[in-house]
């Protein structure tokens, strides 16, 4: 991981030091040969085959054992082998803490579980942790996993303001910005990754490299996992479906190939923002220049100003439309989509992270003697804090988001495939009858989940009760 010195500034996406001015252009990410097989390099040369390897990995997505290449090298197979897991990606994730909740130790564990994991079979990566305002107040935690990543890990607090217990699930939304906001402008870009903390490691490991392969072989920048969502595309509530190429051969039952009002599927796709990858610069710079220099995090807040309700799965929403709205034909050349495939981490097993250290309420807390050990004396743990202003509640406002189709179960296959053990080639069908959901609608001041009986969506609360109490 020396190749990631640099990658602590919270601002700049991690790397720094090996941005396109510190190392060798283009040309160099195969770096040249010289000398004869088996000769010692002078020490300029393999510091600057080093720093040729490691520019074009982190900034412009080349496999490890790909970049090393093998001019002059004694023993370059050796070498493809050790840097193989050479994956300096960002990680951007989130976790967010609700009052009165009794599964934040899960999810706690789960992020720090999930770190572990991705530090030691993802040589060279760092990550952002997004959270609100109530998840940031464990102290404890936060050196849980600033150990875990050895340092490697800035914590992003957002507060949502002037509602701060409020929406819970744009921070979801913060964690997406961070794939637009890492391209280098000389045509290169970070790598950047946006994973479900609570997925099967194994699974998501896989599909992550599958991903990211293919991503290269293609020369793609993104590559955007999907799920679908009931009615066919005319009838998306946002207007925003995603144009996945062959969307008939996804879904397994006929009955919906031509369904939709328009008599194409009568199911259309969302991003899912549980596993996503980004890298380079020109689709990027295309949205910047389709919105007129507004990035996604701006089109967010205009997004979500003032509305009353802000559901489970806005930030798969506003994403559809921010690309929606930039023009897909200009977007499409560097776009590769995926379904993505997920299963829950332990979730066989009454203590599924039996060897994190846990303190009061199942929340983590630093192995001993090693945790503060990590923060040098008179310094502090990288984190930031920002106010996002989402307004107060206006009636009259109300977002939509699309529903969940059975149709297509990736988790069932994904499943069934491990029992199996083979991979998830296809998709398990669930039987055509599903049983409606209760309407679910959160409170706009707590954030709490409501049954609403009379299945409106919608829950208008100014974060009062009638006689001017707060609210409950």
């Amino acid at each position: 991981g020396g190749a990631g010195a640099g990658a602590a500034d919270c601002g700049g996406g991690g790397g720094g030091a090996h941005r396109s001015g510190d190392a060798p252009d283009a040309a160099s990410a195969r770096p040249p040969a010289s000398g004869t097989d088996g000769a010692a390099l002078p020490s300029t040369d393999a510091w600057a085959r080093a720093c040729a390897m490691a520019h074009a990995v982190r900034w412009r997505g080349v496999p490890a054992a790909e970049a090393l290449g093998g001019g002059g090298l004694s023993g370059a197979g050796s070498l493809r082998g050790l840097v193989r897991g050479y994956f300096p990606a960002l990680f951007s994730i989130s976790l967010f803490e609700l009052e009165r909740s009794t599964q934040f130790g899960y999810y706690a564990c789960a992020t720090v579980a999930f770190v572990r994991g991705k530090v030691a079979t993802f040589g060279g990566c760092d990550f952002e942790l997004h959270l609100n305002s109530a998840a940031a107040s464990h102290e404890g935690l936060l050196l849980a996993l600033h150990q875990a990543a050895r340092g490697r890990i800035c914590f992003r607090e957002h507060a949502f303001v002037p509602r701060p217990r409020v929406a819970p699930w744009l921070l979801a939304a913060m964690r997406l910005a961070s794939l637009l906001e890492h391209g280098d402008g000389v045509g290169g870009g970070r790598t950047v990754v946006t994973l479900d903390i609570h997925d099967d490691a194994k699974l998501q490991d896989a599909q992550l490299r599958a991903l990211h392969g293919r991503l290269r072989r293609e020369r793609k920048e993104m590559m955007i996992t999907w799920w679908l969502a009931e009615d066919g595309a005319a009838d998306c509530l946002v207007s925003a479906p995603l144009p996945v190429p062959r969307l008939r051969q996804a879904i397994p039952d006929p009955a919906y190939h031509t369904s939709g009002s328009d008599g194409g599927p009568g199911l259309h796709a969302h991003m899912d923002a549980g596993l996503m990858v980004a890298q380079g610069s020109e689709l990027r710079a295309a949205l910047l220049r389709a919105h007129r220099g507004v990035p996604f995090k701006e089109f967010l807040r205009q997004y979500v100003l003032n509305v009353p309700n802000i559901p489970h799965g806005i930030e798969e929403m506003a994403w559809d439309c921010y690309f929606d709205e930039a023009g897909w034909p200009q977007l499409l050349p560097f776009t590769l989509f995926s379904v993505h495939r997920s299963l829950i981490a332990g979730r066989d097993t009454k203590d599924p992270f039996p060897s994190i250290p846990k303190g009061e309420k199942g929340v983590p807390v630093p192995a001993a003697g090693a945790g503060a050990a990590l923060v040098p004396p008179g310094e502090a743990l990288r984190r930031t804090r920002e106010e996002f202003d989402i307004g107060r509640a206006m009636f009259g406002n109300a977002l939509a988001c699309c529903r969940h189709s059975q149709v297509l179960d990736c988790a069932a296959d994904s499943e069934h495939a491990r029992a199996s053990g083979g991979r998830a080639v296809g998709q398990r069908v669930r039987g055509q009858r599903v049983d409606v959901e209760e309407q679910i609608s959160m409170c706009t001041v707590c954030g709490g989940d409501e049954v609403d009986p009379d299945g409106d969506a919608l829950l208008l609360c100014d974060g009062s009760a009638a006689d001017g109490a707060p609210c409950p």
